[in-house]
């Protein structure tokens, strides 16, 4: 059954969202969504508005907090160890913000590891401004897996679809009230900064100009370089289409002197489910689910930590752990239970075949004690002495008073010396002595056959399977000598 994943970017005028749903194996975007924030109206009274205007439900939920509530800075440490960085982290932005670490929740990501030590983006909110964001939420049924700062989503997004970047350049997602600004070096991200419109700034209330964002923009982005910015440094852009976006890439080139490159404009590999086009005006809540469709390729933090951690998450695994480990218990019983009845049935078969095997030894050896435990080891151990008995009369007195070792002196010595004869294979039986060998020609076997049968061991001599070797040299042949025994002196006319 396919998972529905909610991505909310709660900004401080407006939410986005997009609905996904996900299998095993692929997603499918089901929906985009924005509505600007009612005036007056809390945030929670927006948030239900907006679900039910959309009828939106999920298994998972994943929301941003807005930008200007997180602070957040990037630090190089020397060190690599992700506990020191733990650490170390708090103490570090304790320093630069007027809370105590008592009163925030931490997170951070690491973005570089080096062997001289490791760059982090940190941030944290104040406790109260979290607490109240998931009570918001909560009043309106959502438990968010993840509260993400809402800048770094747009990041996964643009890396998402992106085909090629630039080594150097700036990425700018822009609203009206809004707008959140990245830095890339020899791509790597140097800093994110939020920039939002001061009340009765621009053309209204909450609203901010193009202009004035385009010079808030030249600075952000000096600090973020720790210095001037080159000319003409490509500035990608990302944002819904709107009269104010012409506007503010107009702004950005004139009065910033940037490159200005709309991220719609580049080669974009798509977003299943998503129009062309539309990826970029939803960058935070497309990314956002990104991180929970493919959490080994994206950034982020999560402020969900200490007393506001996801207990939903901790109780599902806690439920799945117990339905697996019931699981495994009846699993264990069955298998145990399949155990002992094969046994049984294995030792009814085995006991069958015992009394059997008994019945038969009894009727060809009879008088002998027998019973179901010993039958085999008494009939092994009368063909063992049947055996030897055999193996001494072959060996000892095969022909006459001629031994087995006496014949093959006898054949040995009677090859002519001018005849190479290669054996492969001497056997013999109490009947007759079989040899597989080589020679050098068809007039060779002839030779060998003629040699073999002025000899007064054997009734008759036989050249089979004469032929050329596979191998080109020589001929292979196959020589049946047979016994001349006691009773049967004489060869055959």
């Amino acid at each position: 059954m396919p998972q529905r994943i909610l991505a909310l970017d709660i900004g401080a005028n407006a939410v986005r969202a997009a609905a996904i749903e996900s299998s095993f194996r692929d997603y499918k975007v089901t929906g985009l969504y924005e509505e600007v924030s009612g005036t007056g109206q809390s945030l929670a009274d927006n948030l239900r508005a907006f679900l039910a205007k959309h009828n939106l439900q999920a298994d998972t939920v994943l929301v941003t907090m807005p930008g200007q509530l997180a602070t957040q800075r990037m630090l190089s440490l020397p060190f690599r160890d992700r506990k020191k960085l733990s650490q170390t982290i708090p103490f570090e932005l304790e320093t630069q913000v007027p809370f105590g670490l008592d009163d925030v929740v931490v997170d951070y990501q690491v973005l570089t590891r080096e062997k001289t030590g490791s760059t982090v983006l940190a941030a944290l909110v104040q406790k109260s401004d979290l607490e109240r964001h998931l009570a918001a939420l909560s009043e309106v049924g959502l438990d968010p897996k993840i509260v993400d700062f809402g800048p770094l989503c747009s990041l996964n997004l643009l890396n998402h679809l992106a085909k090629e970047l630039p080594e150097n350049f700036a990425y700018v997602e822009v609203t009206q009230r809004d707008a959140s600004v990245a830095l890339y070096r020899d791509k790597q991200l140097q800093g994110v900064r939020v920039l939002v419109a001061p009340p009765g700034n621009g053309s209204g209330p909450g609203l901010i100009s193009a202009e004035v964002l385009a010079q808030e923009l030249r600075w952000t982005l000096m600090v973020l370089n720790g210095g001037t910015i080159e000319g003409n440094l490509p500035c990608l852009v990302a944002g819904e289409p709107s009269e104010f976006l012409t506007d503010a890439t107009r702004a950005f080139a004139e009065n910033a002197g940037l490159r200005v490159v709309r991220l719609e404009s580049l080669p974009l590999k798509p977003v299943p489910g998503v129009a062309e086009g539309m990826a970029p005006a939803f960058a935070r809540p497309l990314g956002l689910a990104l991180r929970e469709l493919e959490p080994a390729s994206t950034i982020g933090l999560n402020f969900r930590r200490g007393e506001f951690t996801y207990q939903r998450g901790q109780a599902e695994v806690r439920s799945a752990l117990m339905r697996i480990a019931a699981l495994a218990a009846v699993v264990g019983i069955l298998a145990v239970t399949y155990l002992f009845v094969n046994y049984r049935l294995q030792r009814a078969r085995a006991d069958a075949v015992d009394e059997k095997v008994r019945s038969i030894v009894a009727s060809v050896m009879p008088g002998a004690a027998i019973n179901t435990n010993n039958a085999v080891e008494v009939l092994q151990g009368e063909v063992t002495g049947v055996k030897t008995k055999l193996g001494l009369l072959a060996d000892t007195a095969p022909v006459g008073n001629l031994t087995a070792i006496d014949l093959l002196y006898s054949l040995s010595t009677s090859v002519p010396k001018n005849l190479t004869v290669d054996v492969d294979e001497y056997a013999m039986d109490p009947d007759s002595i079989r040899i597989r060998g080589r020679t050098g020609s068809y007039d060779n076997v002839d030779t060998l056959k003629k040699t073999f049968e002025g000899l007064p061991y054997f009734r008759e001599v036989q050249a089979k399977d004469t032929k050329a070797a596979s191998d080109g040299k020589g001929v292979e042949f196959r020589l049946i000598l047979t016994l001349n025994k006691p009773g049967q002196e004489g060869k055959p006319q």
